[in-house]
This record gives C-alpha cells, sequence and structure tokens, in this order.
C-alpha cells in the first residue's frame, strides 16, 4: 500500500471516500481497499491509451485525469474525472478494448482494481456495487449528451451567421451593380441625369437591407411610415430587378396606377415586395412573364406579384415563410420570405400565395391604409 502522506497530489482523499463504495459497510471498503493498487501519475502521463485491452477500473484518489481521444485541435474531451470518481467499469461490464485514452492533466493518485477485485466486491456488496457504477455511467452520458447538445448548438448558429452572410452579400448584389453602371456611364462621359439619383438609391437600399435585417433579428419592425407614392415605392423594384429582368428576356407586365400614394414604410416595404420579385425572376431563368399589379380595394392597397415559373413545389408550402428554411437555392439562407412577411404583418397587413403547380405562383399582399379598424390596431400595437 501507498503512504496517503508521500507525494500525494493536493485534496488526495482514501479509497474509501470513493463515490464507488458509496453506502457500503466499513468492512467492505476496507478489503477493497486492501485489493486495490494505488499508482501515482505524473502530470501527462497516459493511464491506458484508446484500443488497449483491460478489465480493470480505477478509482481517482487526487489529482485530475482527462478521459478522451484524438489530439492537438482535434482532441475531444469525453469527461475530466478527480478525486471521489472512478472510471473504467464498462471494460469489465462489457469487455472491449478501451475507447479512450486515460491521461493524467496534473499529478494524479489513482486506485487500480483488477478483475478478482470487482468481482470481491459484487460478491460482498452486488446491488450497492452495480448501482453506484450504473448511476456514475448514466451521470457521464448525460453529461457528453449535454456536451454534444451544446456544440451542436454552436455549430447551428455558426451555420445560420454564415447563412445569413451570404444572403447579405446576395441581396447587396443587386444595388451594387446599379452603382457599378452608373459609375460606368460616368467614366465614359455618358450624360446621364439620372445617374446620381440611381446612385443615391443604391446607397439607400444597402442601408435599408441592413437596418431591415437587424431590425427582423431584434424582432422590431422599426417601422418609419409615412406618405409615398407608388411610382417612388417601386423604383428599387424597377432599378434592381424589373429592368435587369426584361433584358434577359422576362416579359414584364405592369398593371398599376404610378400616382397613386400608399402609407407605408417605404423602405421595408420596397424590400418586401423585391424578395418576392427576385424568386420569381429565379424561377424563370430561360424567360417567362411576371404580373405585377397594385390597385386600391376599400380601405386597403392590395399588391399582386405573379410568375409563370412553374409554381411552388406543395411540399415547400407549409415551411415557405419560416426563416432559415430554404428550397434548393445556391447560396439561400432561408431568411427573404420570412422578413418579407414579418414587414407586411409589421404594417397591419397580410400576404398570401396562389399557387398552381406546373403553372406559376401569385403572392398577394393587402396593406390596409389609414381609416381602416386594421391599420389603427396595428398603430396602436407598434406604439406600444
Amino acid at each position: 500500500m501507498h503512504d496517503a502522506s508521500v507525494n500525494a497530489p493536493p485534496g488526495t482523499m482514501s479509497i474509501a471516500e470513493n463515490q464507488l463504495l458509496a453506502g457500503m459497510r466499513g468492512e467492505v471498503r476496507d478489503e477493497i481497499a486492501r485489493l486495490a493498487e494505488v499508482i501515482d501519475l505524473a502530470e501527462g502521463e497516459i493511464l491506458f491509451d484508446l484500443e488497449d485491452e483491460s478489465d480493470e477500473l480505477y478509482l481517482v484518489l487526487g489529482g485530475r485525469i482527462w478521459l478522451g481521444r484524438g489530439e492537438g485541435e482535434r482532441r475531444v474531451t469525453f469527461a475530466m474525472a478527480g478525486p471521489g470518481d472512478f472510471f473504467g467499469e464498462m471494460s469489465y461490464f462489457a469487455p472491449a478494448p478501451r475507447s479512450a485514452r486515460a491521461q493524467a492533466v496534473t499529478p494524479a493518485r489513482v486506485a487500480r482494481l483488477e478483475r478478482a477485485a470487482i468481482e470481491r466486491a459484487l460478491e460482498l456488496a452486488p446491488a450497492l456495487f452495480t448501482r453506484n457504477a450504473m448511476s456514475a455511467f448514466i451521470r457521464r452520458v448525460r453529461a457528453s449528451n449535454d456536451d454534444r447538445v451544446r456544440e451542436a448548438l454552436q455549430q447551428e448558429r455558426l451555420q445560420i451567421v454564415g447563412r445569413t452572410a451570404m444572403g447579405i452579400v446576395h441581396d447587396l448584389k443587386n444595388p451594387i451593380s446599379v452603382v457599378h453602371v452608373a459609375a460606368s456611364c460616368l467614366e465614359d462621359g455618358i450624360p446621364l441625369q439620372d445617374v446620381p439619383g440611381r446612385l443615391r438609391r443604391a446607397a439607400e437600399s444597402m442601408t435599408g437591407m441592413l437596418d431591415g435585417l437587424l431590425a427582423f433579428t431584434r424582432g422590431d419592425a422599426g417601422l418609419q411610415v409615412q406618405r409615398v407614392s407608388l411610382r417612388t415605392l417601386l423604383l428599387p423594384l424597377e432599378e434592381q430587378a424589373l429592368e435587369a429582368m426584361e433584358r434577359r428576356g422576362v416579359q414584364v407586365e405592369r398593371d398599376l396606377d404610378p400616382d397613386l400614394v400608399v402609407v407605408a414604410d417605404p423602405g421595408r416595404l420596397s424590400r418586401a415586395l423585391l424578395n418576392i420579385v427576385k424568386n420569381a425572376g429565379e424561377v424563370m431563368p430561360d424567360g417567362g412573364r411576371l404580373t405585377l399589379a397594385v390597385r386600391q380595394e376599400g380601405p386597403e392597397v392590395v399588391f399582386s406579384i405573379a410568375d409563370t415559373g412553374g409554381g411552388i413545389p406543395e411540399e415547400v408550402l407549409p415551411t415557405l415563410f419560416d426563416a432559415f428554411v430554404t428550397h434548393g437555392k445556391a447560396g439561400g439562407t432561408g431568411l427573404g420570405m420570412s422578413i418579407t412577411k414579418a414587414f407586411v404583418e409589421a404594417h397591419g397587413g397580410s400576404i398570401e400565395v396562389h399557387n398552381v403547380r406546373g403553372t406559376g405562383a401569385t403572392f398577394v399582399i393587402r396593406l390596409p391604409q389609414p381609416g381602416s379598424d386594421t391599420y389603427s390596431e396595428n398603430r396602436d400595437h407598434n406604439a406600444g
């Protein structure tokens, strides 16, 4: 036997105090202690390694033991064992090569129980020994599961951040392309009077996209409602989507009164409409027809955007407006339609989709205007 006072790590306890022997009579603990072999380990010393054959278990008397596998950055920790813990019992109950490495991370002292000692303990206190061993095993499994869940959540958060960043980059391409075109015109000396306006609107659109995304993640629409002409409201759609769609062969039909005045946040509503129009363009890569209609219906302004892109698959419809759910789009984040729905509903409006598989889809936005009950309720809600 070791003298517990010689080279013992701080906090070293006796074998009889170990969790494995909890509840056993004193004479039983003493006999098991006599059968144990006490081992001192230097910092970094390996007690056993992956794939080692063994049917022994170890009681930690002092110091700390790392249980895991891998090296360096690929090192995975299964558990850290300190005074009072024990490990290795599953190699007795379910004989198999070791599935982990046991390595001292500080100077440590352990007590090793070989097969004969384990069988004697089972003979003297079968119920308590088995219960203590299984309780410790279950605690380790639960702790390991908690660690895996935390790692999975962290990985999911990183993936969401990545997808969101890709979405921001993807959305910014449209206003940036406007900037490039305008800059090229200036460099070539083309006297386009609307170049400064296009540059300003592109910059405002980029700022609005970022502000809108931040508001969406905070759960706060941050509306800045004002009276805006339909002509002004639809300018971002024309410059960032519709003109490009027409250049590549999509027939765009406009059924609207450009002098119609809408009470809304122009930046948020333009972004919502742009998301729908861009999606429609993506499902018509070889051309088609997009119909944009805006009309006043009593106390509501109704926006209708229809495409001939073949319709939305039925299995996609239930999650169409869910955040972070994307449906086969390269670089998609699954944020576009969820942001659209959030912005529309923040105005007190509604959005619905009418889908004909094989033909196309039509998105309908109904936006209440001042004087309607829905508008008043929404204004009160946002003010609170």
